[in-house]
């Protein structure tokens, strides 16, 4: 889901933003439960953009 997520990221700052402009998106964190095979109730994505 989370890649997902970020993929979104991505075409949202390619489609969405002036090309006469510069934006960058940096997904600095991803945390999304510690075991294996068990959907987590929460994530935390933690992004910068400038």
């Amino acid at each position: 889901m989370m890649a997902a997520v970020m993929t979104q990221y991505q075409m949202i700052m390619a489609r969405g933003m002036n090309t006469l402009k510069t934006a960058v998106i940096t997904v600095s964190a991803l945390q999304a439960g510690e075991d294996n095979n068990v959907i987590p109730g929460e994530s935390l994505l933690r992004i910068n953009l400038r």
